[in-house]
């Protein structure tokens, strides 16, 4: 049963590979165009995590009215088939094609941080430009990114390699030892803990004022090997043009020592992230989920 299921997996990885590969050959105004046309099915025919993304926007963004919570979680679905699409150009585009797509400011922050020559911890959280935000920093500093393992054997190996072409290294997300090491050698390790986190020593912080099991991983690495932690978001262009990469100055008097503040500072970092742009967020993730007992399962009628 297991070959068996490994087996349609790969197929059905091959055949999504093998179609993005046919759809590289588009330029890039048509190939967002035909991203956003996929998005508009997938919110029909993707029900589940419609309901799921439209709780957390209500959720997050409950100082907006229903129209425009409605209007956000129809373009987050766009953003999402333009976010599969992107992955054409992220594995099968040259340098000339992509290069001038981007636009990457605050570089000055993170050549700061290296100078120290402690690490740099690129702090980034889940949107949907995450993908070939990997691709775009690699014009000006290749990074090593933290990815989750995927359960096809085949997009596993072929994404790694990939990846490998416009990244110093990647690491598994549960494989702190590596993170470690890379950090004490001055590398960049680029790190996303935004998403629901229920493992040993989780911290309950808010998330957009929601109680949110959270990551203190950025605050322990960063105490551990010296790194400086420097907030890193990409956004696609609303005219259509392209990317702005956007690396911040890097968190002062960061870590604190306590694990509770300093998830809740970086969380408030997240937050001012999403506001900016709040359709490009990854809100089809259960966030709230696996709260203590007192709280209400807000996915529990899904």
């Amino acid at each position: 049963m297991i070959i068996l299921t490994q087996f349609l997996r790969n197929t059905g990885a091959r055949l999504g590979v093998s179609t993005l590969w046919v759809l590289s050959f588009l330029p890039y105004k048509a190939l967002m165009a035909l991203g956003s046309f996929l998005g508009s099915i997938l919110y029909y025919l993707a029900s589940k995590r419609r309901k799921i993304a439209a709780i957390n926007i209500a959720l997050c963004l409950s100082d907006l009215s229903p129209e425009s919570r409605e209007r956000i979680l129809k373009e987050h679905f766009s953003a999402m088939g333009k976010a599969i699409l992107e992955l054409s150009i992220c594995w099968f585009w040259n340098e000339e094609r992509v290069k001038p797509l981007v636009n990457i400011s605050g570089l000055e922050n993170l050549h700061s941080a290296l100078k120290k020559e402690k690490g740099v911890i690129l702090l980034s959280a889940h949107f949907t430009t995450l993908e070939i935000g990997g691709r775009l920093i690699a014009f000006e500093q290749k990074v090593d990114a933290v990815y989750r393992k995927h359960k096809s054997t085949f997009l596993e190996n072929f994404v790694k390699s990939k990846r490998a072409k416009y990244t110093k290294q990647t690491i598994v997300k549960t494989n702190i030892r590596e993170m470690l090491k890379r950090l004490k050698k001055n590398n960049i390790v680029w790190y996303a803990p935004d998403q629901n986190f229920t493992r040993k020593n989780y911290v309950l912080s808010t998330f957009f004022n929601q109680p949110a099991p959270s990551n203190p991983g950025t605050a322990r690495l960063a105490k551990m090997t010296g790194a400086s932690v420097v907030p890193f978001v990409q956004y696609r262009r609303k005219d259509g043009t392209g990317y702005d990469l956007e690396i911040l100055p890097e968190l002062e008097n960061f870590p604190s020592g306590n694990d509770l503040e300093d998830v809740n500072r970086i969380n408030r970092v997240f937050e001012n992230l999403v506001l900016k742009q709040p359709s490009h967020y990854y809100w089809l993730h259960k966030r709230f989920k696996n709260l203590p007992a007192e709280f209400d399962d807000v996915y529990k009628n899904i």
